[in-house]
């Protein structure tokens, strides 16, 4: 009898990247200037990945282009001009614990989906922005300290209103969104969604304004209980209202994370 071993790794389809350009940048054509300029100034991070199947292994040799803060990771193939891979950066500000459950690689690329369980309890689905580094990290540890970030496809701070969620005794459960901290997945309500897209609610502790390698936002300190503390970046072009302390958003975002550190 052959015992399968147990893997926290299965493979799912990727998607491509332009929908969060789009929510990064103020025009495609910046992120693809942006993107030319990091291959051209920065120096790389050579990096061997290697993905392994059942009956196959492919090794990919890497250049990585990591710009901390809030930037933009490109990998590309030593041997091509052009880059594999490329996404938006936000390096969030809170810590936070979390059980790997599984690891979700993409089929065709060095990168993954992690979806774990938070001491918060709270279940997530994130897009691991350091996976092509450390990836044997998130196969092999049973808990990590996370940071997590949201990179919003549309917020506002206007229009919030009450619904009505069930009954009690005969009587409306009402839900008073201005007031509420919520991370849902946004499957349930937005058509194509993605498993690390969400609708988040929570209230603004602070914000500055922030340039990115193609356009100018809110970098937001927002308070939602099932994340803690977790950091907010809007394209200005993509808010809906004003940016003030103290205001309460609701976003369609897309959360990232990565390691801070590991706890086995």
């Amino acid at each position: 009898m052959i015992f399968k071993p147990r893997t926290k790794l299965k493979f799912i389809d990727g998607i491509n990247h332009g929908s969060h350009f789009d929510a990064f940048c103020e025009r495609a054509e910046y992120a693809l200037s942006a993107i030319k300029s990091i291959m051209e100034e920065k120096k790389p991070r050579y990096v061997t990945f290697e993905k392994r199947k059942l009956f196959s292994r492919k090794v990919f040799e890497l250049e990585v282009y990591d710009v901390d803060g809030l930037g933009i990771l490109v990998a590309r193939k030593l041997s091509n001009v052009d880059p594999l891979t490329a996404y938006p950066v936000i390096e969030g500000s809170n810590e936070i614990e979390a059980e790997v459950n599984e690891i979700l690689e993409w089929r065709e690329w060095p990168e993954a989906n992690v979806s774990a369980s938070l001491e918060t309890g709270a279940f997530i689905n994130f897009f691991s922005t350091d996976y092509v580094f450390r990836k044997q990290q998130y196969l092999s540890s049973s808990k990590l300290t996370i940071s997590l970030a949201l990179v919003a496809y549309k917020a506002t701070t206007e229009g919030f209103e009450e619904k009505v969620v069930g009954k009690v005794d005969g009587k409306d459960v009402v839900l008073n969104l201005e007031e509420a901290e919520l991370l849902l997945p946004a499957s349930i309500s937005v058509k194509g969604a993605f498993i690390d897209d969400y609708i988040v609610t929570g209230k603004v502790l602070d914000y500055r304004e922030a340039l990115t390698p193609c356009g100018i936002g809110y970098l937001v300190e927002l308070k939602c209980e099932p994340l803690k503390r977790v950091t907010l970046f809007v394209h200005k072009e993509n808010l809906e209202g004003n940016m003030e302390r103290g205001l309460s958003v609701k976003a369609f975002a897309w959360l990232q994370g990565r390691v801070k550190s590991v706890k086995d």
